[in-house]
Formats: C-alpha cells, structure tokens, sequence
C-alpha cells in the first residue's frame, strides 16, 4: 500500500494499546507491504509540535520503518530546546518491553533541560551540548554533557558567575549521578563527582576547588586558595563543607595571610569552625561566622559578620588597606592581642585589645605598647593606651577618624633623658599631661608638664596649639632660664626667645659632662632666633657675662661674647676670654651644616685638659697657640702651632710627675709634628719627637720615638728600677704599638713570693693574645746584669737578666732567660746556697718560667744538695746528702731537723701537720705576709715542729730581719707547746768572701762557724 496523510502519536500509541508518552500530530508517507501478520513499514515524517518522552519539540523529520516487531525512527533531526538533536529511536512492538533512545544535541537551552530533569541550583541561563543514550524497558539515559553561560554575572550569588560546566551523568530510578564534573568560572575551577535522588531530593558530591579570587564565593573574602570538601544533605538546603588553604587570604579587608580553614556552608550561614594563618612569621587564630543575609545559595544581600580573632608576633608592615594607611603606615614592630569583628563587610567594627614589645616609628624605637581599641567606620579609638620605653611611659585614649578628626583624652607623659638618642651624665624626667581636639579643621593642643631630676625640680614646660600655630614657653632653673617660641606647622616658619639671667650655671653644666667639683660657670645670656624650617635661620646670641673658673684658674670673657645668625651662617663677631695674664681670642663663623672657618689663638693654660683626656691626674702649665680649623665640624681641616712652656703632668698610674715639660708642635693640615717635648720623670730625663694625622678629631698614624734616660720606675711594690733606652709608640692597622728596648742600669725585685699558693693554684688556661683594636701591643727588649737584685722571703740574690716584653699591659708575656749569679733561698727555715740556677721564659702565651736550681746546705752534720727542674706547679726534686741518707730521711731533717727514723711513730702526725700547712697555703702566706707588713720583719713564717725534748709535734714561728746595711742578718725561731723551745741565729758578712756565723739551738748549745767563699770562672 502507499501511503500518505497524518496521524496522532498518542491515538496511534492507544491504538496499540502502549502508554508511552508520545504526542503530537505527525506527517507521513510511504509504503506497507507484507502480509497481515508481518507487515513491512517504510514511512518519513514530519511533526511540528509535539513531545517525545517528555520532551516538548518545535520540529522533527524522521525515517521510520517497521519490520519483525521493531519500529525505529531513524535519520531523525528533532528542532528543541531552542537547538537541535539527532535522535535514533527503537521500539518493540506490539509489546513495548524494549527500547533504546540516542541522542546528540547541541545548542539546548540549559534553563529547560534543568527543568526536564526536574533539578535548578540557579544557573545561569546558557546553551547546553552532548549526547544522551538510554536502552531498556525504561528511560534510564546517560551521557555527557557541556554546559556555557550566555549571561554570566548577570545575577546575584556565586551560582550567576559560572561560565563553563561539563560532565558525565547517569540516571537512573531518580537517581542522578555525575561524573568527571567540572565548573569553571573567571578565576575558579572545581572537579567534582558524586549522586542527587531526584525523588527524595538528596545530594552527596565530593569536590577539589582552585581560585585566584575567594571572593567569587564570599564578598566578605579575598585572596587565592584551593579547598577539598563535600556538598551534602538536601537539595533545598545543602550542607557545603570542607578544608581550604589560602594564601595572601583577608577577610573585610583584615589580613590573615597563608591561612588554613576549616569551613562549612548552610541556609544562609558561612561558618568557620577554625582557622591558622601565619603572616611573616606570626601566627593567627579565627572562628565564627557570616551571615549573608540571604537563602540563596551564595547571595550576600546584607551580610553580617561575627568573628573572633587571635594573633601574635604580627608585623605592622604586612598590613595594609584602610587599617595601615589610616594611622599606622609610619610604624613598624610586631603585634599580639585579640579581637572580636562585627557588622558588615564593607565596614565592620573592631573591638579588642593589642601589644606590641617592639614598636618603632619609621626606624626610632618606641617601646612597649599596650591597649584596648575600636575600629569602625573610618574612626579608630586607642582606649587605657600604655606605650613604655625605659623611665619613659604615654598613656591616655586616643581617637582618630580618616577625615582628619583628632582626639587625645586623659594623655600622661613621662620621658626621661635616658631613652633619647642624647646620652646625658644625669637623668632628666618631663612629667606632663596632654590633652589634643581636632574637628572641622580646627586643633587644639596642650601639654602642661615639669622638668624634674632625682634631687631637683629643673623648670616647667607649656605647649599650646592655638590659632594655627604651636606656641612654646619654659621656666627653667627657678626663673633663672626663660624660653618662649612660636612654630606655624603649615610654613614651618618659627621664632624663638631665650634668656639666662646672671647666675651660676654649673648644676646644669653637670647634666652634659663630668664636672669637677672645682668648677664654677657663671653666665648671663640672651639670643633671638628666627626663621623657616631649618633651611634659613638668623638672629644674634649674645653673652654679657661668661665666667669659667676650674682648679683656681679662672676664664672670664673679656667684653661682650657676640654670635650672630645670617642665612644658617654663625658669624663670630666678638669672642675675647682671659685667665689671670693669658688671653685668647676666637674669629671666624660656622653654618647650621657644619662648615667652619673658625681662627683661635693666644695663651692659655692646660689644666682644663684633665677633664677632656682620661689618665690625667693633673696638669698645670700654659701653652701659646695659634689654630685655624676649616672643613666641617666632624672633619676639620687643622693648621697652626703650639709652644709648650714649664708644664708638668701627673699620669693615673705613676707616682712620679712629668715636670719641666717645654717644646713645641705644629699642625700642618691635620699632620701633627712635635719636633721636640722634653721633661724630667723619675728622676731622669724623657725626650719625645715625632708625627701623628688628625682624623675626626682622633689621632691615628702617629709614630713617636722617646728616649729615657735615667728614668727610674716603680710599676708594682716591692719592685723598682732606673734604665734608660728608646722606646717607639706607633699604630698599625688601628692597633697601637710600643716597640724599643731598656738597659736597666739598678733594679730591685723585694715583693714577696707566695710559692705554696703559686704550686696549689693552677696555671691559667692560655687566651687569645692577638691585638686587639684600641688595646696597646708590645715588643720591649729588657736587658741588664750588674746591680739588679732579688731579695724577698724565698731568695736573696744578684741577677742578669735578658727577657722580651710582649703581648699587652693586661696580658703581658715574658720571653728569655733570668741567671742567677750566686746568692742564697730558703725552704723550710733553712737556709741554700745557690750555686747554679736560672729561670727561662719560653711560653708564648703568658708568664711561665722554667727553673734549673742547684743548691746546697748543712743541717748538723750532713751537707745536703737540692736539684730542682721544671716549672712551679709540674717540677722534679732531687736531695742527696754526705753523708749518705735517703730522701724521706733528708725531708725529714729539713722539716723536722730529725731523721725519720728516730721519729719513734710520729710520722703520721708530722704529715697530718706538713698537709695541712702545705694545702692551707694561701692563707698561711696571706697571715705571713700580714704579719711582716706589720711587724717590719724581712721574713714571717709558720711551720710545724716535733720538740727534740718531748717529741710533741706544734707550730713554730721564725722571724729574720737584716741590720747593720744588710750586713747583720739575725734569725730568731719559737715553738708553741709545753715547753717552748728557742734557736737565734747571727749572720755577719766582713766581706763578699767571709762569713761569721753564731747560733743557738733549741737544747741551749752555743756555736759558732766561719764561712768562706771562692768564686771560679
């Protein structure tokens, strides 16, 4: 059959007895062939309106064939949605228990499809392209699909700026499931996957989200950030939750840095259960949330803000915005405190409380800040603010508004001299109070305060802002000091008056410098000051009176003293001072930058010099000068000459004065030659040539050569020597050196050595002995052999001596050799003759000799020999005796005067007595050293004793003094006990070669011996 005319899709499916929702009337031709049975249909068609499974069309052509129980519309190209799609369609009939549905559409409008699959979150309207498949009994479709806006931003919330969505999806008994889901906007990209039931409306999807901007999701948020979290719960009113880290992240413009959070989403509420932010090494804390006002997914319509905020070590310079540009862009620090945000985003309220240990004003330390404060709507409020440096403290509220509004309530000041850059010798607090009012371009200033020391009050200071200009008045030293001054800030023109009535002015000199108690300043003073910024100034300064009076030597000017100010240039126009018959006058002028061209000249005298040059114990004297000093004031230019007459110096550390000093110096642009300085110093003579540069006031590369001769010293007591020699004092790499050698021609060595606390005291650990810049180095040759002698408690003895001095005057090192040349020492009351010994000075690192002694004695009737080698705490000991004993027995006759042996079991109580004594050393030689400082005895000392009577062991004290020019020696001993027990012993030299000696021992026998002595060589 052919055929041709129309039908109606859903009376053609009640025709066939199916209820599948077809509709619409459709257009047709073709032909129908085969039996009744197994018909064979080939028809196209067309329909204009209709809707296919639910799916209005505006147009469809299409090839449909029937055959073997399965109809299919093929070639079919379906007009819907505003766009296209190329359908495939297959259905078995009669009984319509399968079919399958393709479809590959593009240009869809996305509002209508959200609709069909009865689901809108609120995006965009857009065109939607992909396929769709679906087989089976029943429509179960799945595809891809891709979603573009073609009004992005055109509404509010987060939803109205996505772009770009595409994905997997898979439906099925209401159940929607996505995969592969992306959704892209400008600067935000998220993956997703997850299901919706579309009956129950649910909703589980598992997400990765990217941006560049939080504030596509948030307007309270900014910054970029990548967060990992789930949507679920129902589709009306989903739960959003999940991790975010951000970086450079704010919220109502307040930084919080590289942050980490912890945030969730639901009907209208941004909750932020925990935020960690670190910002240049500090660290934050926040929890809250944001109301947007709104049910809307992600609408802010009047968004409330309840946060609450910990911080600590925040440094200023991150913030920025408002905050910063309104009070704070100047100061620098770190900051830690609380505080609690409020209201909403565009301008919240900031409520808490703030410190800061490190608080700077561009690069001027401030010191510690504490407070409570206010922020909102561009005012900002400082409440109980405590800012302490030091003595130095502000406290008081303060308030500031970005339109310029000022004001400082309850303000306190207390500074103190020793938190300003200016150190001064005493102590000066300004306690004030201050109190500041600025509104409508009109402020008004006041501060009231005292200037007070720890003894005195000092004056009074007022500051007042009034009619545009800050007006300064001060009362200082009881009226005696009057200041007043005018400063108009938006000219920075000024003047300012200053008078010093006649009086004393040394107390307030002492807050400057270190003032003598001789020191008298008596002054009378006026000045007159104007001008603009510090650009121009001129007025004069003028001194009627100025009276300087130090160590009876009195300065009084001669005339008025006049400066006068022209264009920042200080002309010298009058400056005369005499003291007794010298004078001297000052000429030239100086500018506000430190340029100077500045003449002095006359006679002065030196004794002020003592307060300006440490180690100076006093000097007197005069010089005649002329000096012309050019350049600047931190690096003038010098020329002139000086001519030194009959002056004399004490120095801090020698008893001796330098007298006599004449010469004369001259100064040839900062090269200073003294061509000849000579004086008498220890009863010598010392001569001093040579040059040194002037550089800021400091001497450097000086090379002066002395010579002494005959000078005679005395650096310790007990010790004393004259020599001569050249000595050179020069600087090398900013160390100083002095370099030369002496020839003692007499020396003495009479201190007294303590050797059991030297051999119980270890030897200092080696230091670090290289130059130290300021510290003097040295390298001294010291030689002599005749007249220079030791005589102290151990040894008595003549000397040659040949040693390098080095390293500093605190750390000194000795290199060489000392050689004894005979004499005598004593141990243990007896009493050597040397007949070898040396000490040899080889330890780089200090003063440490090694001693090659060998000496001899005679207790009753053995000749006993000492050889003693090494250093003081590490030595070796040799005693031999004839005739023969061993060494325990020679010990014990040296300590005891008995041989060990017939000490009948008082061994152990003679080593109790000889440890004690040995390991209470420092003290014994401290009380010895006492008592001959007391006593006047040449020799104290205390030792145990066993009485040859009754073998009782107890102290025993000997003393020895020389008499007769040294040439009488007597020695007197006394034991402690039951019955005491005297030895006197009489030395009497006739000659270097012949001794009479004369004893009495402790048994009351009586001898006598004549010693004699011959020297080979």
């Amino acid at each position: 059959l052919e055929l041709k005319g129309y039908t109606d899709l859903q009376l053609l499916m009640k025709i066939l007895k199916e209820r599948e929702p077809l509709y619409g009337r459709a257009m047709f031709k073709g032909r129908l062939r085969g039996s009744y049975l197994s018909p064979r249909l080939a028809l196209t068609a067309s329909m204009e309106k209709g809707n296919i499974y639910g799916v209005d069309t505006d147009g469809l052509q299409t090839e449909i064939q029937y055959r073997d129980g399965m109809m299919t519309f093929s070639n079919s190209l379906v007009h819907v949605y505003n766009g296209t799609a190329e359908v495939e369609v297959k259905i078995a009939l009669p009984v319509v228990n399968w079919y399958s549905l393709s479809v590959a559409a593009k240009g869809l409008d996305s509002r209508a499809l959200l609709k069909l699959i009865k689901f809108d979150p609120g995006l965009p309207s857009g065109k939607v392209r992909g396929h769709l498949l679906s087989e089976g009994r029943r429509f179960s479709p799945s595809g891809r699909f891709i979603f573009e806006s073609s009004s992005a931003n055109d509404g509010e919330g987060l939803l109205n700026r996505i772009r770009h969505i595409e994905g997997n999806f898979y439906l099925r008994d209401n159940r929607l499931r996505l995969d592969d889901l992306k959704v892209a906007s400008d600067s935000t990209l998220i993956t997703s996957r997850g299901t919706i039931n579309l009956q129950q409306k649910d909703i589980r999807l598992d997400f990765l989200l990217k941006t560049e901007d939080l504030g596509e999701f948030i307007e309270a948020f900014s910054g970029r950030a990548e967060a990992e979290g789930s949507v679920t719960g129902k589709t009306t009113a989903p739960l959003i939750a999940g991790i975010v880290n951000a970086g450079d992240f704010r919220i109502a413009d307040i930084p919080l840095g590289d942050t980490r959070a912890r945030l969730s989403y639901q009907k209208g509420v941004i909750r932020i259960h925990s935020l960690v932010g670190a910002m240049h090494q500090g660290q934050l804390t926040m929890k809250g949330k944001i109301e947007t006002g709104s049910t809307r997914p992600f609408v802010f319509k009047e968004p409330r803000l309840m946060l609450d905020l910990r911080f600590s070590s925040i440094p200023l310079v991150s913030l920025s915005g408002r905050l910063q540009e309104g009070i704070i862009k100047d100061l620098k620090g770190h900051l830690k405190g609380d505080a609690r945000i409020t209201g909403h985003p565009g301008s919240p309220m900031i409520e808490g409380s703030v410190e800061s240990d490190d608080l700077r004003y561009r690069e001027t330390p401030l010191g510690r800040l504490r407070s409570k404060f206010i922020f909102s709507r561009g005012h900002y409020l400082f409440k109980d603010l405590s800012l302490k440096k030091g003595q130095s403290m502000i406290k008081g509220s303060f308030a500031y508004a970005d339109r310029g509004g000022l004001e400082i309530r309850d303000g306190q000041i207390i500074l103190s001299s020793r938190d300003l850059p200016v150190r001064l010798k005493k102590e000066i607090l300004l306690r004030a109070d201050i109190s500041a009012f600025k509104r409508n371009n009109s402020p008004r200033l006041s501060l009231s305060g005292t200037l007070v020391s720890a003894s005195e009050e000092i004056g009074r200071i007022e500051i007042r802002y009034l009619q545009d200009a800050l007006q300064i008045s001060s009362d200082l030293l009881g009226g005696m000091i009057r200041i007043k001054g005018r400063l108009v800030p938006d000219t920075l023109s000024w003047n300012l008056e200053f008078q010093a009535g006649s009086g004393r002015y040394e107390r307030l000199l002492g807050y400057f410098m270190d003032v003598p108690r001789e020191v008298l300043l008596n002054v009378s003073a006026s000045a007159r000051l104007q001008g603009r910024g510090v650009e121009e100034i001129n007025g004069s300064v003028r001194f009627n009176r100025l009276v300087y009076n130090l160590y009876g030597y009195s300065f009084t000017n001669i005339g008025d003293i006049l400066l006068s100010v022209q264009k920042n240039n200080i002309s010298v126009e009058s400056f005369r001072m005499k003291a007794g018959p010298a004078t001297f006058n000052l000429t030239g002028n100086v500018t506000t930058s430190g340029e100077i061209n500045i003449t002095a000249y006359g006679t002065s005298y030196l004794t002020p010099l003592k307060t300006l040059i440490k180690g100076i114990e006093s000097i007197r004297g005069d010089v005649d000068f002329v000096l012309a000093l050019t350049g600047t004031l931190k690096e003038p230019l010098i020329n002139g000459g000086l001519l030194i007459n009959d002056t004399s110096i004490e120095l801090t550390y020698f008893v001796e004065r330098i007298k006599n000093i004449t010469g004369y110096a001259y100064i040839d642009n900062n090269r200073v030659v003294v061509e000849t300085l000579k004086g008498n110093f220890g009863g010598g003579e010392i001569t001093m040539v040579g040059s040194a540069y002037l550089k800021k006031w400091h001497f450097s590369n000086y090379n002066m050569d002395l010579t002494l001769n005959n000078v005679s010293l005395k650096p310790l007591e007990g010790v004393w020597f004259t020599s001569k020699g050249q000595l050179t004092l020069s600087e090398q790499k900013g160390t100083p050196m002095l370099v030369g050698n002496l020839v003692l021609s007499r020396a003495r060595f009479k201190r007294d050595i303590n050797w059991r606390t030297m051999i119980l005291s270890r030897r200092a650990a080696p230091g670090n002995h290289k130059a130290i810049s300021g510290h003097l180095e040295l390298n001294i040759t010291i030689t002599g052999e005749d007249d220079i002698l030791i005589d102290n408690n151990l040894v008595t003895a003549p000397v040659k001596i040949d040693l390098l001095l080095k390293g500093t005057p605190s750390r000194p090192v000795l290199l060489g050799r000392i050689e004894f040349r005979g004499g005598k020492f004593f141990f243990r009351n007896n009493e050597f003759l040397i007949e070898k010994a040396s000490a040899d000075f080889v330890d780089p690192e200090g003063i440490y000799p090694f001693f090659d002694v060998l000496a001899s004695t005679r207790v009753h009737d053995y000749n006993i020999s000492l050889r003693l080698t090494g250093y003081i705490d590490e030595f070796n000991l040799t005693l031999t005796s004839t005739p023969y004993l061993n060494e325990m027995d020679i010990l014990s006759l040296l300590t005891t005067r008995r041989i060990a042996r017939n000490l009948r079991g008082l061994e152990g109580g003679i080593g109790v007595a000889e440890a004690t004594a040995f390991l209470t050393g420092q003290l014994q030689d401290t009380i010895e050293e006492r008592l001959q400082s007391i006593t006047g005895f040449d020799r104290v000392e205390v030792e145990p004793y066993i009485s040859d009577k009754t073998g009782e062991i107890g102290p025993r004290v000997t003393v020895a003094k020389r008499l007769l020019s040294d040439r009488l020696y007597v020695t007197y001993s006394t034991s402690f006990g039951s019955e005491a027990e005297q030895f006197i012993k009489l030395e009497f030299k006739l000659s270097d070669s012949v001794l009479l000696v004369g004893e009495r021992d402790e048994t009351g026998t009586i001898g006598a011996d004549i010693k004699f002595r011959w020297e080979f060589r």
